[in-house]
């Protein structure tokens, strides 16, 4: 069963995800963590739920770190090579060692294009276990075509579904 989370920015579509989480003994996945400075986001660490181990995920381009190397890039947020692929072998990982559910965290215009995590939430859907996605309302639609996601239970989160 897959199940999505969803709602519009700042709704608590990672708070709700992280809920969930706790109430599973065996689940494991990954939420990504909002950085800010003041008003200002400057990016989002990745975040494995059952380790609390975190990653550079995504950054402003203009605040790149040196060691960067970018796997994809969405209007002035760099996402991050080696997060992606940490997650897709953690995720191929959490699914070899029979661990359910699996979880991911903000999965969007990049995935329906078949990038960042296009993979991983390919390899969470085959492999038949139960998984929980989240992302935006404004992309549900389109990420319930792209994987085939029609009968995927959705949980609605903030104050436009209260």
């Amino acid at each position: 069963m897959v199940t999505i989370i969803t709602g519009p920015i700042n709704s608590g579509k990672t708070t709700r995800m992280l809920e969930t989480f706790e109430t599973y003994n065996n689940g494991d996945g990954f939420v990504s963590l909002k950085l800010t400075e003041g008003r200002t986001i400057k990016g989002f660490d990745i975040m494995k739920l059952s380790t609390g181990e975190t990653m550079a995920f995504i950054r402003r381009v203009e605040d790149l770190p040196e060691y960067w190397i970018e796997n994809s890039r969405l209007g002035p947020y760099s996402f991050s090579g080696k997060a992606v692929d940490w997650v897709e072998g953690e995720i191929e990982k959490i699914i070899s060692m029979g661990k359910k559910p699996v979880f991911l965290d903000e999965i969007g215009i990049l995935e329906i294009r078949g990038k960042c995590f296009y993979k991983a939430v390919r390899r969470m859907i085959d492999s038949g276990r139960d998984t929980y996605l989240s992302t935006r309302d404004e992309f549900l639609d389109d990420i319930k075509l792209e994987f085939g996601l029609v009968d995927a239970e959705v949980i609605l989160t903030g104050e436009r579904y209260a």
